[in-house]
């Protein structure tokens, strides 16, 4: 939740909804108070643009639009206050807030930026991230900025000349942008002024190692990607979790890094590669998301003074969860059964249900364990 505007991109069960918007189903009848109210906005694999009230609980939208194709991210920007949604037609739609009041989002009127324009081909937008004083999207295997607050194309950038390539993740941390495609291994760090390759890392040599006491009997792929707490987080299509320690200053004692040119930047950016850490618990399939959450934590304070208690105190407490398929823990078992899991067979005690699991970072020096 964001300024009272949550952003979540959704694929649809595959009902289909008629052409014409009026007369049709209740559960999309427009409500009067959609300029007021929190929100959450979820995107459909038919092109609609949907707002629910994020207080109420009901089934009734607040308001929608069509848009020409499906949708496959929408992201927030807080500094503009505007909402970026990224489309399967090479188009990036933003909406605004409604300029006569400052408040309630204006969906009837929004702009459309069209990316690749030396493209024949259309590419899908797969992701959107906030990038210091920009925006970075994902379309193919191609990055643009957009800068902020024109929302003009600044730049495009080919990353990937892959027939198949998507770029699927993009994690800033303070000058640069970690990047991942789809189905690769590879972690590519990117500079944010010249979008040149500063440090990459190999995900198959990292947990080479491990694979054959891992029971990991297929290709590894970059599945979910976070930088957090020092520490880059990646999850892998085989399960697994990974802690990789970031510094400010890139490592030279790997082979599995293109040494970058000489920096001033102080924030943690480099991972080193030879301190990365799996943990000994993980998913039985892909790991689908890894992202930070925050709750309160209500709790006494004793005063040493007086030696009585003190006044209760939230405190905010943050943790990482990561989703997918199923649950492992490898510390209890040996390599075959964890391959026999791998290969879909049926063990008694496990089941393929999905499953989130909680770190918790409260730790000055947090790694997964």
């Amino acid at each position: 939740v964001l300024n009272s505007e949550a952003v979540v991109s959704t694929q649809s069960t595959g009902e289909s909804d008629s052409d014409n918007d009026s007369g049709g189903s209740e559960l999309y009848k427009e409500s009067s108070s959609a300029s007021k109210q929190p929100s959450f906005w979820m995107g459909t694999q038919n092109g609609f643009v949907v707002l629910h009230s994020a207080v109420e609980e009901s089934g009734i939208s607040l308001t929608r639009v069509r848009l020409k194709d499906s949708i496959l991210e929408i992201r927030y920007i807080k500094k503009q206050h505007s909402v970026l949604v990224g489309c399967a037609d090479s188009k990036v739609v933003v909406f605004s807030t409604k300029s006569a009041t400052g408040v309630g989002w204006d969906v009837k009127n929004y702009r459309v930026v069209l990316l690749g324009f030396t493209s024949i081909l259309a590419m899908p937008v797969s992701v959107i991230t906030p990038v210091q004083n920009s925006v970075w999207l994902g379309y193919g295997g191609n990055i643009a900025v957009l800068s902020l607050p024109e929302m003009n194309v600044k730049e495009e950038h080919l990353f990937d000349e892959g027939e198949r390539a998507l770029v699927t993740h993009m994690v800033p941390v303070g000058h640069g942008v970690w990047v991942a495609c789809r189905f690769n291994c590879i972690l590519t760090l990117l500079d944010t002024k010249t979008l040149q390759p500063l440090q990459q890392v190999n995900m198959e040599e990292v947990l080479k190692p491990v694979s054959q006491s891992y029971g990991f009997t297929t290709i590894i792929r970059i599945s979910a990607v976070l930088c957090y707490n020092n520490l880059l987080w990646v999850g892998t299509s085989q399960g697994a979790l990974v802690t990789i320690p970031l510094k400010s200053l890139s490592p030279s004692n790997t082979a599995y890094v293109t040494e970058p040119p000489p920096t001033t930047e102080t924030t943690p950016m480099f991972a080193m590669r030879g301190e990365a850490r799996i943990s000994l618990h993980g998913h039985q399939g892909a790991v689908r998301y890894i992202l930070v959450a925050r709750y309160k934590n209500e709790k006494k304070h004793f005063n040493t003074a007086t030696g009585d208690a003190g006044k209760r105190r939230n405190e905010c407490t943050k943790i990482v969860l990561s989703g997918g398929e199923g649950y492992i823990s490898y510390r209890d078992m040996d390599a075959g059964t964890l391959s026999t899991i791998r290969r879909g067979r049926i063990i008694r005690g496990f089941t393929d249900h999905c499953h989130m699991i909680a770190w918790d970072v409260s730790g000055p020096s947090t790694v997964v364990s």
